[in-house]
C-alpha cells in the first residue's frame, strides 16, 4: 500500500546489521526513526552493509530527519554493541 502510515518497535539492534522492518510499504514522506532514550548507545543508519564506521549516527533519544526511501525495509540499523531499540513511523 502506498502512502499509508505504519510504524513499528525494531529491538535487539546489535554489531549485525538488521533491516528496520519486513514491511514493503511506500511512504509518502519518509520514514522517523526514534532511539529509546534508555539506549546505552549510538544506532547507526544506513543501506543494507551499514556499518558503525559508515552509518548515520542516532544518539539514544535522538530523532532522525526523515529518511526518504522506496520502503522501509530498505532501512538497515546496526549499534556497536548491546541490545538497542528503535520506534519508527512513516510519514
Amino acid at each position: 500500500m502506498s502512502g499509508a502510515t505504519a510504524h513499528g518497535v525494531k529491538a535487539s539492534i546489535s554489531s549485525t546489521a538488521v533491516p528496520l522492518t519486513s514491511s514493503t510499504d511506500r511512504p509518502s514522506n519518509g520514514v522517523t526513526i526514534t532511539a529509546l532514550a534508555s539506549n546505552s548507545g549510538p544506532v547507526y543508519i544506513g543501506i543494507d552493509g551499514v556499518t558503525v564506521s559508515t552509518g548515520y549516527p542516532l544518539a539514544a533519544g535522538a530523532t532522525s530527519p526523515p529518511i526518504g526511501c522506496v520502503s522501509p525495509s530498505d532501512i538497515y540499523l546496526i549499534a556497536a554493541s548491546g541490545a538497542q531499540e528503535v520506534r519508527w513511523i512513516t510519514n
